[in-house]
């Protein structure tokens, strides 16, 4: 079978929400399927991309012109995803990093609706806070239409997908993230009386919310505590974030890690994971945080209530607001002495999950549409 996967996400060298599509494409290719992959050329000299063209994998990459105006006379010249390559396909996957992003693709939209190829749009994210115009809504409506199936990270994005377009999406599934890490063990509970706090997520306010996360911590009885914060990763607010912690007067409390490839080596010297998202898909970061034995305190957002449990594995915090945020972490505080046994049991979890195989659930999802 000939499969391609469109990814739709730009901005970032690699992201977790890369992961599903990937880990299915090298399934593909280990079971002798042909694999076709299309990637923004940020992506490019990612190593998961040089290794899926060394298994056997053909990439392309897309990109946006500078100046969407001149998208449609450079679309009718070069199209970024010419019909006739469609054609070559038996099936299309689609993994968007959310319901809005195949209609900022340059050529994309309209590649699917004059392909007759089946595609199965995979959506990694979803919010309360996407907005909708009405014509993006009846275009998007119009795609659900004509998919051969819908994939979604979590419940929750599936629901709320369903709402704001007010339909029932056809064939519609919900499959986990795979976890990129697996221990037959959790990590050692570190040592030292500092209890050390890690924010694992891309440095991006609006959806991760470390800016709330900051003003908390600068409002007592956190001065007065032992504690310090490392926020890890990247992304678009670095130097926003980097100016939020000298606002708040937490120099010598919060570091800056960067991206840390190796997860076992943030959780290593890490207690607690901390995640004041504002929105979710299904996060990488919690899952991770729990197969080395770590609890998280996070918001209930996207699919953060489908894979932790309240004051068993984490804290969920009703909202992303600094009053229920703050609320929750000073009940994690207090429960600090649980941590240790909260993270054995979201270890045990996260191996659970793991055994599910999301990679292979999504390859026979896809070999199911072509039937």
């Amino acid at each position: 079978m000939k499969i391609a996967f469109i990814s739709t996400v730009r901005g970032y060298h690699w992201a977790g929400s890369e992961e599903l599509w990937y880990e299915t494409a090298l399934r593909g290719l280990e079971t002798g399927h042909k694999v076709t992959a299309y990637i923004h050329q940020d992506f490019r000299s990612a190593d998961q991309i040089n290794h899926l063209i060394v298994q056997g994998a053909t990439v392309h990459t897309w990109r946006t012109l500078r100046f969407s105006r001149l998208w449609p006379l450079k679309e009718k010249i070069a199209p970024t995803f010419p019909v006739r390559e469609f054609k070559n396909f038996d099936i299309i996957l689609l993994s968007l990093g959310s319901l809005l992003d195949v209609l900022y693709v340059p050529g994309l939209l309209e590649a699917l609706r004059r392909s007759e190829t089946p595609f199965v749009p995979f959506c990694q994210f979803n919010a309360e806070g996407l907005a909708f115009a009405p014509v993006q809504r009846a275009a998007l409506r119009e795609l659900a239409g004509r998919s051969a199936g819908f994939g979604f990270v979590s419940h929750h994005n599936l629901e709320l997908a369903e709402r704001q377009l007010a339909m029932k999406l056809p064939g519609a599934r919900v499959i986990w993230n795979p976890i990129r890490v697996s221990l037959t063990q959790p990590l050692p509970w570190p040592n030292g009386q500092t209890v050390r706090l890690g924010c694992v997520a891309r440095l991006e306010t609006m959806w991760k919310g470390q800016d709330l996360l900051l003003e908390i911590l600068s409002k007592p009885p956190w001065p007065s505590r032992d504690w310090t914060l490392s926020l890890f990763g990247e992304g678009p607010d670095l130097e926003h974030l980097k100016k939020a912690v000298k606002f708040y007067g937490l120099e010598k409390s919060v570091n800056f890690r960067g991206y840390v490839r190796d997860l076992q080596e943030i959780w290593r010297d890490h207690h607690l994971m901390v995640l004041p998202s504002r929105g979710e898909g299904l996060p990488l970061a919690i899952l991770e945080a729990m197969m080395c034995g770590r609890p998280t305190v996070a918001t209930d957002v996207g699919g953060n209530c489908e894979i932790l449990e309240d004051g068993v594995t984490g804290f969920i915090a009703d909202t992303a607001t600094p009053v229920s945020f703050g609320r929750t972490l000073e009940r994690a505080w207090s429960e600090r002495s649980r941590w240790q046994q909260m993270g054995q049991t979201a270890h045990h979890r996260a191996q659970a999950m793991a055994s599910t195989n999301p990679s292979q659930k999504l390859l026979e999802c896809l070999i199911e549409r072509t039937a």
